[in-house]
């Protein structure tokens, strides 16, 4: 599991288990909340990675209908 993943579940159960019963958003209910869109939009690293991934995929579709 990456360390994003872990981060993002402690501070979800931090906020689900602070938050409970509360009516009013405060301050750390917000903080939570930015931080939840922050591990949710992808990083230009992400992006490429993705990019150069499906890249790889393609090239290897290609290798393989070659070699047929």
């Amino acid at each position: 599991m990456d360390i994003k993943h872990i981060i993002f579940t402690a501070l979800a159960v931090f906020a689900l288990t602070t938050t409970a019963g509360c009516d009013d958003e405060g301050p750390l209910e917000s903080a939570g909340e930015r931080v939840d869109d922050a591990f949710d939009r992808d990083t230009p690293a992400e992006n490429a990675a993705e990019e150069i991934e499906e890249a790889g995929e393609a090239v290897g579709d290609t290798v393989r209908e070659a070699t047929e």
